[in-house]
């Protein structure tokens, strides 16, 4: 009976870690099917976000590269965490040919900063917000 117990808990565990890849491997199912990225910046000095500058991103290099800082981000499931406002909006649109012309456009939001993604906690140790940051500098 404890065995079991033992098992049900590691598993239980192991179910509350995931990757970006499989949170969102449904809406986004490769990195060719990304037709654009909006990257909002906030400034959280105040008692409420106030939005500071968005950034529409179209180029395939950059895309291939923002996705791939995405991909690296390994998270836990917070579903107690208090939601708070974070330092950047991602929104990805996506296109996907589910048969010869016809195409599924479907659109994903999430927000994130450097411990958080949405209600998942951020446990990898990438720099993921680092091609976002750099994006910005670059439009300043």
């Amino acid at each position: 009976m404890i065995v079991i117990f033992v098992g049900a808990v590691l598993v239980f565990k192991q179910l509350q870690y995931t990757t970006f890849q499989k949170v969102y491997s449904n809406d986004i199912p490769g990195i060719d099917s990304v037709e654009k990225i909006v990257l909002t910046a906030y400034d959280l000095s105040g008692e409420l976000p106030e939005r500071e500058e968005s950034i529409t991103v179209e180029e395939e290099g950059t895309i291939t590269k923002l996705m791939g800082d995405f991909e690296k981000i390994e998270l836990k499931k917070r579903p107690d965490m208090e939601p708070y406002y974070k330092e950047f909006s991602v929104e990805i649109l996506a296109a996907n040919e589910i048969e010869e012309n016809h195409i599924l456009t479907k659109k994903v939001l999430f927000d994130l900063d450097e411990k958080c993604l949405n209600n998942y906690e951020i446990v990898s140790s990438t720099d993921h917000l680092q091609t976002i940051e750099s994006l910005f500098e670059q439009a300043d």
